[in-house]
């Protein structure tokens, strides 16, 4: 149990030090915000119109424009939805958080061990490839993800957002 704690923490760490990854269960991205731009504060708690964690949860995951990530000021009950990824800037007033958890930390930072996104198509066809074959066939495709299992030299490309299972 204390290894999966520790590669829980450091998965934890990881995922928020460009983006986040991290969705409300694995607490957000504390003391950040995604940097402003394509993005709508929907809650202002000052004004009368603030809002929980939960319905700013709900209100980016009933976003219709594709909200990806949102931000939470429990002081404030303020909510800002994310709808064009999220690069994150410090602020202590949020926290960040992915709608779903996703693995946003590149192969050369150690990736996101132990974890495989869902769906996804055979990245070497029928053969056994090493890591760097997977990577490299990722890298001339429209692949967002990859994944590799070291055991069995199996390698899946992903086209689209990696939902982790």
């Amino acid at each position: 149990a204390m290894v999966r704690a520790a590669a829980a923490s450091a998965w934890a760490a990881a995922a928020c030090s460009l983006t986040c990854g991290n969705t409300e269960a694995e607490g957000g991205c504390p003391s950040l915000r995604c940097v402003r731009g394509a993005d709508e504060k929907v809650c202002v708690g000052g004004s009368g119109t603030g809002c929980t964690l939960e319905s700013c949860r709900q209100r980016c995951g009933d976003d219709s424009q594709g909200c990806t990530h949102f931000a939470y000021d429990p002081a404030e009950q303020d909510c800002y939805l994310f709808r064009e990824g999220c690069v994150l800037e410090p602020n202590s007033d949020y926290t960040t958080y992915a709608l779903l958890r996703s693995c946003v930390v590149p192969v050369e930072g150690g990736g996101c061990p132990d974890t495989s996104c869902g769906g996804g198509t055979p990245g070497c066809g029928a053969e056994v490839c090493d890591l760097a074959t997977c990577k490299a066939h990722c890298e001339a495709t429209t692949c967002t993800h990859y994944s590799f299992e070291e055991s069995s030299g199996v390698c899946t490309v992903f086209v689209d957002d990696c939902v982790l299972e």
